[in-house]
């Protein structure tokens, strides 16, 4: 780390940084639970941070007011939001 100029980081951190861009790459936890080697699901959730920025990509991808044309179905039920 200290030859890459690289402060504040070990392998564990990269370890933490490679769960999460392979989790908000992939979306599949499960391939990120056996790349990591654990046993438990719980572990692997601690490991996948999401980014601010990827949270927002996500719920950007969101059909907007016509998406009920789009389902084939009312987007918006009355005190439900969206279906």
């Amino acid at each position: 780390m200290e030859r890459l100029g690289i402060a504040n980081a070990n392998l564990h951190t990269w370890r933490h940084t490679f769960a999460s861009y392979l989790m908000m790459r992939t979306g599949n936890i499960r391939a990120v639970q056996m790349l990591l080697g654990h046993k438990s699901i719980r572990t692997t959730e601690i490991y996948s941070h999401l980014s601010e920025r990827h949270l927002h990509h996500v719920v950007g991808q969101l059909p907007g007011p016509k998406m009920g044309t789009l389902l084939g179905t009312p987007a918006i039920l009355r005190g439900r939001g969206i279906a």
